[in-house]
């Protein structure tokens, strides 16, 4: 270990490079070059800062955010308005079948979802309750791609849809063989009504094809420590 780290060590810092740690950002872009990706398809973008993570370490890498919140998408915009490479969809949610959602707008803004949220989420994030409902399209991922992609594109798909995540995976079967990667958030316990937990998420994806590349160190209950939710990601 080097003197910068030890140093930083001593301070409760570890010094990593930052395509060698076990970050999320880190795995994110070990995948999306070991995948060949082309195009990442950012779902649930809230006010981008997935995106933004991305883009400022790698300003060529071109993006397609979807979110669904007003508010939310209108400094989705603002903040995408910046990069040439990151274009924001219509406003609109992601899921299985197309029509009208409701989606619970919740005081922190990133943990709205379409499910509700459960007591334990609810006791852990006490932000993570709704302050209402927001009426949203719903869209397949596979029938509005198109519209933002080439053909020959090759898809790094990113979701962040608090407990929707299962559904938007099944609204992208049609543009499946174009998937290359896929980074997804997974509940290891239930923390929105009906929401797939991390082994119904890791069967799902082995049944399209692909494998468990990395788990990055999410959410932990702030009395017990325990892990609530890591983002999960698979290449084919």
């Amino acid at each position: 270990m080097g003197l910068r780290r030890k140093l930083a060590w001593l301070r409760g810092f570890d010094l990593q490079r930052i395509r060698k740690s076990e970050s999320a950002v880190a795995l994110a872009f070990r995948l999306m070059d070991l995948s060949r990706s082309s195009l990442v398809l950012d779902v649930g973008a809230n006010e981008g800062q997935f995106a933004l993570d991305i883009l400022k370490r790698e300003s060529s890498r071109r993006i397609v955010s979807f979110e669904p919140l007003p508010g939310a998408y209108d400094r989705l915009r603002r903040n995408a308005a910046r990069y040439p490479v990151w274009t924001v969809a219509e406003r609109m949610a992601i899921g299985e079948a197309d029509g009208v959602v409701q989606v619970n707008a919740s005081e922190f803004s990133p943990s709205s979802s379409i499910r509700e949220s459960t007591e334990r989420n609810l006791k852990a994030f006490p932000g993570t309750s709704s302050t209402g409902k927001v009426d949203a399209p719903l869209k397949r991922l596979d029938e509005v791609a198109g519209r933002y992609s080439s053909p020959d594109d090759r898809f790094y798909l990113k979701i962040d849809t608090q407990g929707f995540e299962r559904e938007v995976i099944k609204g992208s079967t049609g543009i499946m063989d174009r998937i290359v990667a896929v980074q997804a958030e997974m509940n290891l316990v239930p923390m929105y009504d009906g929401a797939a937990l991390m082994d119904e998420m890791v069967a799902l994806m082995s049944s399209f094809g692909f494998k468990l590349f990395g788990i990055s160190n999410g959410s932990r209950d702030p009395e017990t420590s325990e892990l609530l939710e890591a983002d999960g990601f698979f290449i084919r």
